[in-house]
């Protein structure tokens, strides 16, 4: 839905369902896509970072250490809600 019409203030007074006829949209004609080639090479970087961080031991210690803190804050945030619910 769009606004046909509009009152003095700025309030919408009449609207009608979008069509190709009243779109005045203007956001295709500034933005566009990015090509097939940048998409490519983006996606090729992103493979190469994600081969480089998985080699990486420190990267791996801190991933198995977040698991880790994770399991143990749950278990304490479930702890303290239990006890603040009764």
């Amino acid at each position: 839905m769009i606004c046909k019409k509009r009152g003095p203030l700025g309030a919408c007074l009449e609207t009608t369902i979008r069509t190709v006829d009243n779109d005045n949209d203007k956001a295709s004609k500034y933005f566009k896509d990015p090509s097939e080639k940048m998409k490519a090479r983006q996606a090729a970087a992103l493979a190469t970072q994600e081969e480089d961080n998985e080699g990486n031991a420190l990267i791996q210690k801190l991933r198995k250490q977040s698991v880790d803190n994770k399991e143990k804050n749950d278990l304490i945030v479930r702890q303290k809600t239990l006890l603040n619910d009764q």
